[in-house]
């Protein structure tokens, strides 16, 4: 894929070398496992944008930038101040008064940014705009939001002057005043006036729409297909479209030898659809596993705990990236539920937002001096709004640019990303459902339905088991190393430490945890099951607890080495006298 990194001066007439910091920046960033292709650089005066790896078909020209897809007619993409085009997608636009940094209805892509008195940064990456800045100032609130639940949070980034842009949203720089102005579309979640017939149509039409108006060559892209409901949805409106997608899936090598396994229930449909169909196995890499995590960490900059899919080392990316794949049309979705929810915590932990007061007083994560970070209020259950409702709302507004596109960084240094599911008219208009077509996704259920093959849905998935990894002896001798070094002692105090490698080393296997779960699963009714878990506290291992902790202190160490370059970065590209950082 590509990233991108934004560098604007305020003094315009400086004769730095813009070209030459986002160049050496930039060859910082790559994964240690592929090439990337040369970057794409436009400098202007005192402005330079460059994008990494850029793919096949990149939206580009001497005005902006465009990462992602358009779904739909350009328009004045690269104007500043005109409309943005409907897509899943960061753009970046400007003339000799503004740069304007825009995000999609989701934030499906994150685009951050640092503002200082001599600098303003833009860039899908926090490491460029820490190397940029010439120091690493950590904030510990990433440090609580990753442990407690696997991600970043809705707002923290790892160093404290960074900021995250949100959904349907525009950050305006004035490069006179060196002002910034940020205007966010407000969303409305309001039930439209339509039977339910009605309502299932308008959101067909929108999601055909959408896939038939997608901008990208299909002879570059492949669509990921699972045995699940959302991929195929995406073929379907692909194919009603007349556009035939190349397909591919991935997962454990055995996983195509059980009939209910996403495996095997994709490469069925693909088989029935007529479509050109890859299977690529992701079993565990048998590189020292140190390197693997590393490589992880590289890609995602450390946004999300969930390893269980890239055990393989990346090697599946990577082949992507070699056999000239630009990009995978994703089927991340907008928020039409799942089940009907009884109680606020559980609607959060569906949506992977969980606090420090979530775990029980006898957890051990309450013994690892943490602050307490309590749910912000905006993503607070109302009292407006059902219980439903709010599932979705913050399964839109934190699921999606936290934990989702948390996973897509971990791709995109290989390959390009488009949502179509995310576009902004397939968002309004899933917004105007009812609870009642929201609930076990049925208005998308019934589209899914009408276009579809009689195939059966898979009930197992074809990756690894989502915590199976933490059995590895390789791996959890890794993380005490790791616990054990001075430079975790930047993250958690000696003390915390200590007691969790000491938990460490007492913890059960996962595989007992595991057929216990499933034990359970078997034993008790579906929906008598959603009206117990609203009673019980999120589950949380002593080995993912200190997984999280190996992943704080892996990028608190890898940002501090990123702040630490700035000089390099910028005295090669100084002005007569010497500039080593003007930020």
């Amino acid at each position: 894929m590509s990233g991108l990194i934004a560098i604007c001066v305020r003094d315009s007439a400086t004769t730095i070398d813009l070209r030459g910091i986002l160049e050496r920046c930039a060859r910082r960033l790559a994964p240690d496992n592929i090439s990337p292709r040369p970057p794409s650089v436009v400098v202007s005066p005192g402005l330079g944008l460059l994008v990494t790896n850029p793919p096949r078909g990149l939206l580009l020209d001497t005005r902006g930038v465009c990462l992602g897809a358009v779904h739909g007619p350009v328009g004045s993409w690269s104007t500043v101040r005109c409309p943005a085009p409907d897509g899943s997608y960061v753009i970046l636009r400007h003339d000799e008064r503004a740069l304007e940094s825009i995000t999609d209805a989701v934030a499906s892509r994150t685009l951050w940014y640092a503002h200082t008195d001599r600098l303003f940064l833009a860039s899908t990456s926090q490491r460029a705009i820490v190397s940029l800045l010439g120091s690493f100032s950590p904030d510990p609130e990433a440090v609580t939001w990753m442990v407690t639940s696997g991600t970043l949070g809705p707002t923290a980034s790892w160093d404290s002057r960074i900021r995250r842009l949100p959904g349907s949203a525009s950050l305006r720089l004035d490069r006179r005043s060196w002002t910034l102005d940020l205007a966010c579309e407000p969303a409305t979640r309001e039930p439209a006036d339509r039977d339910d017939d009605d309502h299932i149509a308008v959101l067909g039409a929108t999601l055909l729409d959408a896939c038939a108006g997608l901008g990208v060559d299909l002879a570059d892209w492949v669509l990921p297909l699972s045995g699940g409901m959302d991929s195929r949805a995406l073929l379907l409106a692909l194919l009603e479209a007349d556009r035939r997608p190349r397909c591919v899936t991935w997962g454990l090598r055995e996983a195509v030898t059980d009939p209910a396994n996403d495996a095997a229930v994709a490469r069925e449909l693909a088989a029935v659809t007529g479509v050109e169909h890859r299977y690529y196995p992701t079993d565990h890499s048998d590189e020292e596993v140190g390197q693997v995590l590393g490589r992880f960490l590289v890609a995602g900059e450390g946004r999300t705990d969930n390893f269980a899919g890239y055990t393989d080392g990346l090697a599946m990316w990577k082949r992507l990236h070699e056999e000239g794949v630009a990009g995978v049309i994703r089927g991340d979705e907008p928020g039409w539920g799942y089940w009907a929810y009884h109680a606020e915590g559980f609607a959060r932990r569906r949506t992977h937002l969980v606090v420090l007061e979530d775990y029980p007083s006898s957890h051990l994560i309450h013994r690892l001096g943490l602050s307490a970070l309590p749910v912000p209020p905006d993503l607070r259950h109302r009292d407006d709004e059902t219980l439903t409702t709010y599932r979705d709302r913050i399964y839109e507004t934190f699921s999606l640019p936290t934990f989702f596109a948390a996973l897509n960084d971990v791709k995109t240094p290989y390959v390009e990303i488009a949502n179509p599911f995310l576009s902004h008219r397939v968002v309004e208009v899933v917004r105007s459902l009812p609870d009642h077509l929201r609930e076990h996704r049925r208005a998308f259920a019934t589209f899914v339905q009408a276009y579809g093959p009689r195939l059966r849905f898979a009930t197992k998935a074809a990756p690894a088991e989502p915590t199976g990894y933490l059995a590895r002896r390789d791996l959890l001798d890794e993380i005490r190393r790791e616990l054990g070094s001075d430079r975790a002692e930047k993250v958690l105090a000696k003390q915390a430490l200590d007691r969790l490698v000491a938990a460490l080393e007492r913890s059960p296997a996962l595989d007992a945890r595991r057929r216990l779960r499933e034990a359970a699963r078997a034993a008790i009714p579906n929906a008598l099951a959603r009206r117990l878990r609203p009673n019980v506290a999120p589950s949380l291992s002593v080995r993912e607890l200190a997984f999280r902790v190996y992943i704080a202190s892996r990028m608190v160490s890898l940002l501090e080495r990123d702040g630490a370059v700035s000089t390099d970065l910028w005295r090669a590209g100084a002005e007569p006298g010497g500039l080593s950082c003007p930020a």
